[in-house]
């Protein structure tokens, strides 16, 4: 059994030590008389932590594009590709190649302020022309991360480029010149692919922007409004002046397509949602990521053995610590601030969301201290109000917002850890 510590106190001070609590389980019902109390302390119950992996997420029309690479010990290398769908915001019918000439043709993107991992460093794009329309697969009309869409064998372009996500200047990426010859030539035929979106859909799918695998460095994230400019000098008119004509997302469809590649962590062997992978073997760590839903999944098996230290006690209060493993001081400044918690069953799905959100506790000096809190006080009483062991565990995932939008990750110590992650619960039972 857990290692308890023991203190006593009348019980008028019960009031003012219970300040915290939730309301009490149906154990611990007898406690109406006038008695002393002895408080312990139990803080060495095992704890069962696994990853587990949702099935897929739905990444469409979040507005952001993700686009990024990077190779993880224990989470494998993970890509992040951004498929996208354009659309003529004007006919070009009023071109004239025979005197508006081409400059150059690109694609602009505009940073979000997202980014995971070292912006330091150099990175690279590539952007392929779609070879098939995007148009959902799914029953619902929606987009998911493992979707897949074919493109073209040959890059537009390839660019290598120094990050600047939180300078609000655009990247710039310059498209074949041919073209953007192509497009004017469209224009001078009075062609329906440059005059009505439908045409020019089926000519131009869209494209797909891929990571440069060569660089592991940063996802970065980059707003829904990404566009193609046509930049020419139209040579009617003096002075010469440059002009440009764009072909934006607006609502069009895309999504970002968020895979780990097989082969490349111990994390392969979670196929479905239902299958959980114990801590043990994945370096005693569990882990959280979006956009491939990694989740971690916990699991307290001896909490009932509480029940067998006196059979009346009243639980004060359960709080359970997470160490997550920060090595330097980015990736500190890089743990989300909450995690959310939810109850589930043996199949891991949710049956109730938690009362509490598990809370970031920082040690911005030392790192070694940085923990997040979370009560599970209700959990532990439904535990033990219980006629048997229940098979629920607890589910912490990344904040809803973030799941489906980010590839921010948290790794956790299991209870075996250099810095073991702790469940101390509080009760009280009635001296003797």
């Amino acid at each position: 059994m857990s290692k308890s510590q023991m203190f006593s106190y009348p019980v008028l001070f019960l009031g003012l030590f219970c300040w915290a609590c939730n309301p009490p389980t149906e154990v611990g019902a007898s406690f109406f008389e006038e008695e002393s109390f002895e408080v312990h302390l139990a803080d060495s119950m095992k704890i069962l932590s696994y990853t587990i992996q949702a099935d897929s997420l739905p990444t469409g029309q979040l507005n952001r594009l993700l686009v990024g690479y990077r190779d993880d010990p224990q989470l494998g290398k993970v890509s992040a590709k951004a498929y996208l769908q354009l659309g003529l915001d004007e006919s070009l019918e009023a071109l004239d190649p025979r005197f508006d000439l081409l400059d150059s043709i690109t694609l602009v993107l505009n940073y979000d302020n997202y980014f995971f991992g070292d912006t330091t460093k150099t990175q690279g794009i590539y952007v392929y022309p779609l070879a098939e329309e995007l148009t959902p697969k799914a029953d619902n009309f929606d987009f998911y991360n493992t979707d897949e869409y074919s493109q073209e064998r040959e890059p537009f372009t390839r660019q290598i480029f120094y990050p600047h996500p939180l300078r609000g200047q655009a990247l710039e990426l310059r498209l074949p010149d041919q073209w953007g010859q192509e497009l004017l030539q469209l224009a001078a035929e009075d062609a329906d692919e440059v005059r009505e979106n439908a045409k020019f859909q089926d000519y131009f799918p869209g494209l797909a922007l891929h990571p440069d695998t060569t660089f592991n460095t940063a996802f970065l994230g980059f707003s829904a409004d990404a566009e193609v400019r046509l930049y020419y000098r139209d040579t009617r008119t003096l002075p010469i002046q440059q002009s440009y004509h764009t072909f934006s997302m607006a609502d069009w469809n895309y999504y970002n397509q968020i895979q780990r590649l097989e082969g490349s962590s111990a994390l392969d062997s979670l196929k479905d949602g239902e299958e959980k992978l114990l801590s043990t073997y994945s370096a005693h760590q569990s882990f959280l990521q979006g956009g491939i839903g990694l989740s971690t999944r916990l699991e307290f098996p001896s909490i009932r053995r509480l029940l067998e230290q006196s059979k009346d006690f009243l639980v004060n209060r359960a709080l359970l610590q997470l160490y997550p493993i920060v090595d330097t001081g980015e990736e500190l400044a890089q743990l989300p601030t909450q995690l959310s918690v939810y109850w589930v069953d043996e199949d891991n799905t949710v049956v109730q969301v938690a009362s509490g959100l598990a809370l970031l506790q920082k040690d911005e000096e030392f790192r070694r201290d940085t923990y997040y809190e979370l009560d599970v006080t209700d959990f532990v009483e439904l535990q033990l109000a219980s006629e048997q062991f229940s098979n629920y565990g607890l589910m912490l995932a990344l904040a809803p917002e973030d799941v489906n939008s980010s590839i921010h990750s948290v790794k956790l110590y299991d209870d075996e850890g250099p810095a073991p992650m702790r469940l101390a619960v509080y009760y009280l039972s009635i001296k003797e």
